[in-house]
């Protein structure tokens, strides 16, 4: 299993069906079964996918790193761009108590100024996701190259 993609079987349920099972035990009819059975499958998959929120700039090495890293293990976040909206910003800062970016939020951890590899070694080592030997496509551990700093140097001149 990698990331979050998992499936949940229709046939994890509450038991079987029939005298003596839980089902008949609760008195639940086959409809009420059903629903529950869903109830219960939605429950373990709410609890399989995190809540990631990344705080990134529009351009940045290490924003890329981060944004690959989720985006390698297929995992959905919220990405807030401290560049584009200060109110972001601020509560980046507020919330990881220093002015760094990137920042990531886990399930309510916040990780502050970080790479993609250290986001990557977060989320395998508290089992969010699996080691995967898949490339992300960039470096996950780098800033942005030189040449894409002059280039919006070079831009910025009137």
């Amino acid at each position: 299993m990698t990331g979050v993609c998992i499936e949940i079987p229709a046939s994890i349920s509450l038991g079987m069906r029939g005298a003596g099972s839980p089902s008949d035990a609760l008195g639940m009819t086959g409809r009420d079964e059903f629903a529950a059975n869903a109830r219960l499958r939605a429950k373990l998959l709410a609890m399989e996918t995190p809540q990631i929120t990344a705080y990134l700039k529009t351009h940045c090495g290490w924003s890329a790193g981060v944004r690959a890293v989720l985006a390698k293990y297929n995992l959905p976040f919220t990405e807030k761009d401290i560049i584009q909206n200060p109110a972001f910003r601020w509560e980046m800062e507020t919330k990881s108590g220093q002015p760094l970016s990137p920042s990531v939020e886990i399930n309510g951890k916040m990780l502050a100024d970080v790479s993609g590899e250290e986001v990557e070694e977060y989320l395998i080592d508290n089992k969010v996701v699996q080691p995967s030997n898949a490339e992300a496509g960039v470096p996950i551990n780098a800033p942005c190259p030189p040449e894409q700093h002059e280039a919006a140097a070079v831009k910025m001149r009137f």
